[in-house]
């Protein structure tokens, strides 16, 4: 498996608690801009610094999304399903909503069933050259208690007109339901490279 088939499975991967992790798209909005924003995700034409870059990022925040199952335990056993709960970072985007003339992205956390907590919390990273990914932003951490979600935070940083790369990066954290195993779960998501340009 080559480098970069590694890297795109270990950010893009689904967490399945039974956990599903990854990163999706941010729903699409309307935007009354003259120019309309310019977002490109994926590697074709993303020079390989900035690539480079975000592999580092990726093992510097730890982005682990992968499968991770919560079963029942105990006499209670065979009585209780799996909870599948997905977990996301989603694409950078300019923002039509909310902070006109910023940058943003969100990470949620959601499951199939009623757990005792979900958080997620969302930070957005900007690429400067020579230095790789920077922090922009951090959404607040947002909880629920006793819930299936979903719980979102939203990142927010200033939007420049020329074409930057950004990256966001999503903290996912699950508590299960008495006689789970595990009985909690951090997973912590990265979206690939997107240029963004407002």
């Amino acid at each position: 498996m080559s480098q970069r088939s590694v890297f795109r499975s270990i950010v893009v991967s689904a967490v399945v608690l039974t956990v599903l992790g990854g990163s999706l798209p941010a729903r699409a909005g309307a935007r009354t801009a003259e120019r309309p924003p310019v977002v490109t995700v994926g590697d074709a034409g993303v020079p390989p610094e900035v690539l480079a870059a975000a592999r580092d990022l990726a093992a510097r925040t730890r982005a682990n999304a992968g499968p991770v199952r919560l079963t029942g335990g105990g006499a209670r056993a065979l009585d209780l399903p799996p909870i599948n709960c997905l977990s996301q970072a989603q694409f950078p985007h300019a923002s039509t909503q909310g902070m006109p003339g910023s940058v943003d992205g969100k990470a949620v956390t959601s499951c199939s069933a009623p757990v005792n907590q979900l958080q997620a919390q969302a930070s957005l990273y900007e690429f400067v050259s020579g230095y790789g990914f920077l922090f922009s932003g951090r959404g607040a951490l947002q909880y629920q208690m006793g819930s299936a979600g979903p719980v979102t935070s939203v990142a927010f940083a200033v939007c420049v007109g020329s074409p930057r790369y950004y990256v966001t990066t999503g903290y996912h954290f699950i508590v299960a339901p008495p006689y789970y195993s595990p009985p909690t779960v951090t997973v912590n998501t990265q979206t690939p490279v997107v240029t963004v340009s407002c």
